[in-house]
């Protein structure tokens, strides 16, 4: 018969305990500011014009909580799309801020452009704010300009 020392037990538990959860607290970066978000959309969109999609994605990861395949697939998908893009519209000549839109105190959209010789694409940023902090919770772009106009 094998007795078990409670007082062991415990501190086994508590660190078994500490190494799973430290890990997901860590998993989830915050922004703590609306002004973070300014600089963290900007931030990518300077990577998207210089066609540093690696660098774009990365900065996209530390606030998003998408599972890391997902991600992966998205760049690789923006990446293809591009490249198309870049030889339909000519290159990239820059990008604006457009607007922002907002959700009472709780959600806010950081709408930009990416303007080519011949074209222009509408970058989306969502960010929701928790109990925590903001966190990035959509990305997209499309051509869909026209929904710009008031």
């Amino acid at each position: 018969m094998i007795i078990i020392n409670t007082k062991i037990m415990r501190k086994l538990f508590a660190i078994l305990f500490a190494l799973c959860v430290i890990p997901l607290a860590n998993a989830q970066n915050l922004l703590s500011s609306k002004e973070d978000l300014t600089k963290h959309s900007d931030k990518v969109m300077m990577f998207l014009k210089n066609s540093e999609f690696q660098n774009a994605f990365a900065e996209l990861q530390k606030y998003w909580p998408l599972p890391e395949n997902e991600l992966t697939q998205l760049e690789s998908q923006t990446v293809k799309q591009f490249n198309l893009v870049a030889d339909r519209f000519g290159r990239i000549i820059g990008t604006d801020f457009i607007k922002d839109k907002t959700i009472k105190d709780f959600a806010v959209r950081k709408i930009y452009v990416i303007r080519f010789e011949k074209h222009m694409i509408r970058v989306l940023f969502t960010y929701y704010k928790n109990q925590n902090g903001w966190i990035l919770n959509g990305f997209k772009w499309d051509d869909k300009f026209d929904e710009l106009f008031d």
